[in-house]
């Protein structure tokens, strides 16, 4: 008879709760800590890029891009140029007065990548086209 007399009186414990609370702020202190926000944080300003600046870093992926794109031979190695040259300009902070620029030479990029994978080499030409006009642009 003592089993159900245990079971009358068992109280619900709040030490889960209190535990799952905790992680939680902890994991919150650790983010904030080490994020993208700890610059902003520290230095109460945001680090406003120039047009200059940003022009430059194009200029100089898309010049890296052109140099590899031609010495690649493989559809898989251009393919893999196009999606580097992707993610270096995914990486930049784009100046407000260059987002559409940054936009369509992304977009430009990935439909590249497509045309290369589908094998459509009049569009792959016609990509490559695009980016030498908006590289022109800069």
């Amino acid at each position: 008879m003592q089993g159900p007399m245990f079971h009358e009186h068992h109280h619900r414990s709040f030490f889960p709760v209190v535990l799952v609370g905790l992680t939680l702020v902890l994991v919150f202190v650790v983010l904030f800590a080490t994020g993208p926000f700890t610059n902003l944080s520290r230095r109460g300003e945001i680090d406003v890029p120039t047009s200059e600046r940003y022009e430059a870093q194009v200029q100089r992926i898309l010049f890296a891009f052109d140099e590899r794109f031609n010495m690649a031979d493989a559809t898989e190695s251009r393919v893999f140029v196009a999606v580097q040259a992707t993610d270096e300009l995914l990486a930049l902070v784009v100046p407000a007065d260059l987002r559409d620029l940054h936009l369509e030479l992304i977009i430009t990029l990935n439909r590249l990548r497509q045309d290369l994978e589908a094998g459509n080499a009049a569009a792959v030409d016609a990509s490559v086209r695009r980016l030498e006009e908006l590289h022109a642009q800069l």
